[in-house]
């Protein structure tokens, strides 16, 4: 935090308890590196209570509260106003290294007991919502988010973007081995997806998922269902899907098997299963066990690949764990090809 500071403090009343009355004005706020425009900030009162003023203006945040000294400590409380805000500097704040641009409209009412933060309330009510991230918009309809009982938690959120609809609820205890829980539905165009240079792909994902569990142990559910993908790139095959299932169990993400084609007649099966301790290791207790293993397989015909001639024909298998390069291991069988350089075909 950085900026020029002027202080104005006033003081009158007995020794024992006197009152006072304070402005502090910051002409340049710098937060992180982030500009805030200039803060006003004006307080009253005496040592057992204060009322406090605070404003953004260029940011068009402001805020009001009160502190009361209590025989639990002392406790905060007030409100807080967002019109029109902007995201990007509101990321900064928060430390986000790519903070969206858009814009959010939102009021914060809380009570703090500042030595007993388990205790502590807070309702944010979002009445508008709008971001925008690498040429993608989102919209949020009106939510709200509550504190209370040591718990955080959102309901009926509704979120439309380019080509995505996404409905959650979600409720998560401030303690790590506190209860989880969150839902979500999702419906995605993939087409809307960012790719890099020369690729596109396009289909539909759809489907809901929950977490259920802990921080430390969390529990997974739901499914997802893919249709119509086709991927195309440079220098690559096309590669098109049907139908794919992704089914989230307890313990293991699972694919059952399902058709690829791979570009004008190449024809391949997937199928297989990844533990989440396959991925991350604080869920595993010790080393990487049997069970907490990927099993992943292809099998593939009729893939026509410069320079080799006519199909090719292989499998390949996955296996150990994706932590690191180290854990995974595979498998590849190939079919005897032909390759053709020039008119020169070896075999």
């Amino acid at each position: 935090m950085s900026g020029l500071a002027t202080v104005r403090l006033e003081a009158s009343g007995p020794l024992r308890s006197p009152g006072f009355a304070a402005e502090v004005s910051v002409a340049a706020l710098e937060w992180g590196g982030a500009p805030m425009g200039p803060l006003e900030i004006a307080g009253e009162g005496t040592a057992r209570h204060a009322t406090l003023q605070a404003a953004l203006p260029a940011l068009s945040i402001d805020a009001e509260g009160e502190i009361e000294a209590s025989e639990g400590g002392p406790w905060l409380r007030g409100r807080a106003a967002l019109r029109e805000t902007s995201l990007a500097t509101v990321g900064g704040l928060v430390g986000l290294e790519e903070p969206s641009g858009g814009q959010v409209t939102a009021t914060l009412a809380f009570d703090l007991p500042l030595e007993r933060w388990t205790e502590a309330e807070a309702t944010l009510d979002v009445h508008a919502l709008e971001a925008n991230h690498r040429d993608h918009d989102w919209r949020a309809e009106p939510f709200r988010g509550e504190l209370k009982d040591g718990r955080l938690s959102v309901r009926d959120v509704h979120v439309e973007g380019t080509g995505v609809s996404l409905d959650f609820d979600a409720s998560v205890g401030l303690d790590e081995d506190a209860p989880v829980e969150l839902r979500a539905w999702l419906e995605a165009g993939l087409g809307a997806l960012p790719l890099p240079e020369g690729w596109s792909l396009d289909g539909s994902l759809d489907g809901a998922v929950g977490l259920t569990g802990t921080r430390a142990r969390p529990a997974f559910e739901g499914a997802l269902h893919a249709s119509e993908v086709v991927v195309r790139g440079p220098s690559a095959p096309e590669v098109a899907i049907e139908d794919m299932e992704i089914h989230l169990g307890d313990r293991a993400l699972s694919l059952p098997r399902f058709a690829v084609r791979l570009g004008p007649a190449g024809e391949a099966t997937l199928e297989g299963e990844v533990p989440y301790a396959a991925v991350w290791p604080d869920l595993r207790e010790g080393d990487l066990a049997p069970t907490d293993r990927l099993r992943l397989s292809a099998v593939w015909e009729d893939v026509v690949l410069a320079p080799l001639e006519g199909g090719v024909a292989g499998e390949l298998t996955l296996g150990g764990g994706l932590a690191s390069l180290e854990e995974l291991t595979a498998e590849m069988r190939l079919a005897a090809p032909h390759l053709a350089f020039e008119g020169l075909t070896l075999e």
